[in-house]
């Protein structure tokens, strides 16, 4: 198996040349590569690979008509430099999530390009990572075809994957924690009194949304209802298309012969929560008076704008950058350090969408 990179010997002499470099001034020049090479005790190869690493940087450069590599002028060195791999859909949470982890890392002195990609088939992942030192890929709910599994199993350079899990690959992950998520909703909507209790999940072929729908079950049990089959509504919303207009008629559809056998709906995500809320009033329902609706998923705090302002489940953002950041520190310290998968906790906010369940409701 080839080494890592962070294990190769331009790699650490990049490490050792910056600081050096930091302490001289704009345009000196940077010692010969014979001088490198003795002082450093490396071979050729080593020094060029490592400066021509320390040019894409910026640190170092050429000026036209000099043979010498001297000290930039203007740079903006960092410590690591992390693709960030996501699908070219525009999403509210992919772009929560991303600015999370630039956050985090821009406090840690990393530096951050964006690559998109249209789907799993087309993603070559070692180009998309180019010559950066480590990548964060955001998957769609499409297949993981057998090159990008390949790919992510043989991987020279440290990678985390956001939100999805992929069964049987062991691999640095950091998930929303949906399971949680749903059990809190539920929980909270039984302490109002509630029993009757649908959920609203956009898909049930990625792991999150199974993970979700499981915590739906778990606290509907605890709530002793088992037979729940009745109350969950999942679609079959396809990759790189709006969850939203797949799921609108579908739920509305099932709403309008179920309404009056459920008193409030979960939602997997702040789209179905949209939906439910829509077709709630479309029935002429009111929220939360005779109806109540709790969203999930609030990356981009879109529940205080709703009418009414949403309960939502939600999670502090930050802690998902800072998780994606300390994965990547770890395998760059230590290259066979053991895969971990990381959840990020929720907690439910109370607005304007949940009450208690309707006197004239008939507790199941």
């Amino acid at each position: 198996m080839p080494k890592t990179l962070h294990s190769t010997k331009h790699f650490h002499l990049v490490k050792q040349l910056r600081p050096l470099i930091a302490k001289m001034n704009p345009g000196d020049p940077i010692p010969t590569q014979q001088k490198l090479k003795k002082q450093f005790s490396v071979s050729q190869n080593t020094i060029e690979l490592a400066l021509a690493r320390l040019r894409r940087e910026g640190v170092i450069e050429r000026p036209a008509g000099k043979q010498r590599l001297v000290k930039s002028e203007i740079c903006d060195p960092a410590d690591h430099y992390v693709a960030i791999i996501r699908p070219d859909w525009p999403s509210s949470v992919i772009e929560g999530i991303s600015q999370s982890i630039v956050d985090a890392g821009h406090a840690a002195n990393w530096r951050f390009d964006i690559t998109n990609y249209r789907s799993h088939a087309g993603l070559d992942l070692e180009k998309a990572m180019g010559d950066n030192d480590a990548a964060v890929l955001m998957l769609t709910s499409e297949i993981v075809p057998d090159h990008l599994r390949d790919a992510l199993t043989y991987m020279r350079k440290p990678v985390v994957l956001a939100q999805d899990q992929i069964e049987g690959l062991e691999i640095n992950t950091v998930c929303t924690d949906d399971g949680l998520s749903m059990q809190q909703a539920v929980e909270h909507l039984g302490e109002l009194g509630h029993r009757r209790i649908g959920i609203l999940l956009p898909t049930l072929t990625t792991a999150p949304m199974v993970q979700a729908l499981d915590g739906y079950k778990r606290a509907m049990q605890a709530l002793g209802i088992t037979d729940v089959a009745p109350m969950i509504v999942a679609c079959e919303n396809k990759p790189f298309t709006r969850s939203i207009d797949i799921a609108y008629p579908i739920f509305k559809q099932w709403f309008e012969h179920n309404h009056q056998h459920i008193t409030a709906m979960v939602c997997a995500n702040m789209d179905m929560g949209m939906v439910v809320n829509r077709c709630v009033h479309e029935m002429g329902l009111a929220i939360p008076e005779q109806f109540s609706v709790v969203s999930s998923d609030n990356v981009a705090k879109m529940g205080e704008y709703f009418y009414p302002p949403t309960t939502t489940t939600e999670m502090d953002i930050s802690l998902y950058g800072k998780a994606v950041i300390e994965l990547l520190q770890k395998q760059f310290d230590d290259e066979l350090a053991k895969p971990e998968c990381r959840y990020i906790p929720s907690f439910l906010i109370q607005r304007k969408t949940s009450g208690p369940v309707p006197a004239t409701a008939v507790i199941a």
